[in-house]
C-alpha cells in the first residue's frame, strides 16, 4: 500500500486520473529505473470526505498487485505532535522555481520548519489564503525560501529521528497568491503519518532519503558569540562547562561548584565563547562575590538537583541561550547535541584543546531506567533526563560536566539539559553509552525563582 494526496488520483470533479502504478526507490529518473509495481484493479481509493475546493482530507492510497522490496514506512501515532520551528524535510521531483521544469530529473529535498496551527492561520490570512483545513498542518516560512512546488504533490513531510525517518504529512497545497520559492513561502500538508520509497504517476509521489548519522566532531562552526562557557577557578579550568542564560547568569552543574562534602571548589569566573583554548581567549568575566549558588536540595550521592548558577560581575557580550519551558517535552529518539572540552576517550586528555560536540538521541524515562538497570547503575533522579545509547558511541565524558544538552530549532538552540553523570560501570565512548543530564524542564521553577530573587 502506498499513501499519496487525493488530488493526485482524482481531479477537481472527482474523476479518476488513471493511476496505473508506482515507481519505488527512484532517485535519478534518467539513470535509475527504480522498482515499478502495478496498482491493483480497483485499488486506488481516496478519502470519502475529500473536498477538492478546500483540500480537506486530501489523502488517498494505492493498493499494489505485488509486495514491494523496499522496507515499508514507519508511521507516527495519532498523538504525535511536531514542535514549532523544528526542522522537517519535504522531497519530490517538482519544480525548483515557478517557471522551472515540472518533472525534475533528480529527487530534491527542502528543509522547512514546522509552524504551529495558530501561526499557520495567521500567515495564511496574511497572504490572503483561506482557512487551513483541520486535516492539515503547515511548514515553511523560512528565510532561505525553501519550499515545495508543482510536481511535489503527494510527497512527504518528514521528521528525522534516531534510526529512521517519520512521515508526518503529505504535500497538499500552497497559497494561490504566492509563487513557490518566493519570499518566505509556506505550504499546507495533509496530516498523515507514513514513510516509504515511491514515485507515482501524475507527477506525484515521495521518496525515502537516507540521512547520514551524526557523529562526534569538532565544533569549528561555533563563533565567539556562542553562549557556552568554561568554568574557572584561580586561573585554572575546573573541568566543567556552563551556559549563559542571562547577561549576568551562567547555569552549570552543582558538582562543578561544590565537592561531595558540599565544600566550595573556588569558582572565580567563566570564559565565554571560547572554541579553541589555544588561539581563542574568549570573554573572561569574574563571578560576583557570593554569586555562586547551588540547589538547596542537591544530593552529591544521587546527584539529584545537580544544578547551580553563577552570577557575573558584569554583563556578557554574548547572546544568552534560550531555556526550555517546564512544559517542553523532547521526542524519544530525536537528535540532541552536547558540547564541551572534555575527554574523547577514557584515557584521553581531560582538557581538550578544541570545543567538541556529540550528537546523541534523547531517551524516554522508561528506556533510560531500563538501560541504567541493565548497566548496573542506580535509579535516575526525577530531576534528570537521559540521552545517548547510539550505535556510533557518541557520548559526554570527564570534563564535559555542567555543559549543555541542546535541542536545535529553526533559528536558535534550546537548552534542555546540563551534563551531570554517566553510569560508573561504563567507560565513556564505549559501546552504546548513555548519560544523565539535569533537566532544565524539571528545574525551571527553581531557575525562575532564582532569576526573580536576584533580579536577573
Amino acid at each position: 500500500m502506498v499513501i499519496t494526496a487525493a488530488h493526485c488520483v482524482v481531479d477537481e470533479k472527482l474523476k479518476s486520473r488513471g493511476v496505473q502504478g508506482v515507481r519505488i526507490g527512484q532517485v535519478d529518473r534518467v539513470s535509475d529505473p527504480g522498482e515499478w509495481i502495478k496498482a491493483k484493479v480497483g485499488g486506488v481509493r481516496y478519502h470519502g470526505s475529500y473536498d477538492p475546493r478546500s483540500s480537506k482530507n486530501d489523502l488517498a492510497f494505492i493498493i499494489l498487485e505485488t509486495s514491494a522490496k523496499a522496507k515499508p514506512a514507519a508511521m507516527a501515532s495519532a498523538s504525535f505532535k511536531p514542535i514549532p520551528d523544528e526542522w522537517l524535510y519535504a522531497a519530490g521531483w517538482g519544480s525548483t522555481e515557478v517557471a522551472g521544469a515540472f518533472d525534475h530529473t533528480k529527487l530534491m529535498m527542502a528543509y522547512i520548519p514546522f509552524q504551529s496551527a495558530s501561526k499557520c492561520a495567521a500567515i495564511m490570512n496574511f497572504v490572503g489564503s483561506g482557512p487551513v483545513p483541520s486535516s492539515h498542518i503547515c511548514a515553511g516560512w523560512s528565510s532561505d525560501n525553501a519550499d515545495t512546488c508543482g510536481g511535489d504533490s503527494g510527497g512527504p513531510l518528514v521528521r528525522t529521528l534516531k534510526n529512521y525517518d517519520l512521515l508526518i504529512g503529505v504535500t497538499s497545497y500552497g497559497p494561490a497568491s504566492q509563487t513557490c520559492g518566493g519570499d518566505k513561502n509556506i505550504g499546507a500538508y495533509t496530516s498523515v503519518q507514513a514513510r516509504t520509497a515511491l514515485r507515482c504517476c501524475q507527477h506525484c509521489g515521495f521518496q525515502i532519503v537516507n540521512v547520514q548519522p551524526k557523529q562526534h566532531a569538532p565544533a569549528d562552526q561555533l563563533t565567539a558569540s556562542f553562549w557556552l562557557c568554561r568554568v574557572d577557578a584561580s586561573g585554572r579550568w575546573l573541568g566543567c562547562g556552563g551556559a549563559l542564560v542571562r547577561p549576568r547568569m551562567v547555569i552549570t552543574a552543582a558538582h562543578c561548584v561544590v565537592d561531595e562534602k558540599l565544600k566550595s571548589r573556588g569558582v572565580q569566573g567563566v570564559r565565554i565563547g571560547q572554541v579553541d583554548r589555544v588561539s581563542d581567549p574568549g570573554e573572561w568575566i569574574k563571578a560576583k562575590v557570593g554569586g555562586v549558588r547551588y540547589h538547596g536540595s542537591y544530593d552529591p550521592r544521587s546527584l539529584k538537583n545537580d544544578l547551580a548558577f553563577i552570577i557575573l560581575e558584569t554583563s556578557a557580550k554574548a547572546k544568552p541561550a534560550a531555556m526550555a519551558s517546564a512544559s517542553f517535552k523532547p521526542i524519544p529518539d530525536e537528535w540532541l547535541y552536547a558540547a564541551g572540552w572534555g575527554s574523547t576517550e577514557v584515557a584521553g586528555a581531560f582538557d581538550h584543546t578544541k570545543l567538541m560536540m556529540a550528537y546523541i538521541p534523547f531517551q524516554p524515562a522508561s528506556k533510560c531506567a531500563a538501560i541504567m538497570n541493565f548497566v548496573g547503575s542506580g535509579p535516575v533522579p526525577p530531576t534528570h533526563i537521559c540521552a545517548g545509547w547510539s550505535s556510533d558511541n557518541a557520548d559526554t565524558c570527564g570534563g564535559d560536566s555542567g555543559g549543555p544538552l541542546v535541542r536545535t530549532l529553526k533559528n536558535y538552540d534550546l537548552l534542555i539539559g546540563v551534563t551531570s553523570y554517566g553510569p560508573a560501570s561504563q567507560t565513556c565512548g564505549g559501546d552504546k553509552n548513555i548519560g544523565a543530564y539535569t533537566s532544565v524542564m524539571a528545574m525551571r521553577p527553581w531557575i525562575d525563582s532564582m532569576l526573580t530573587k536576584y533580579s536577573l
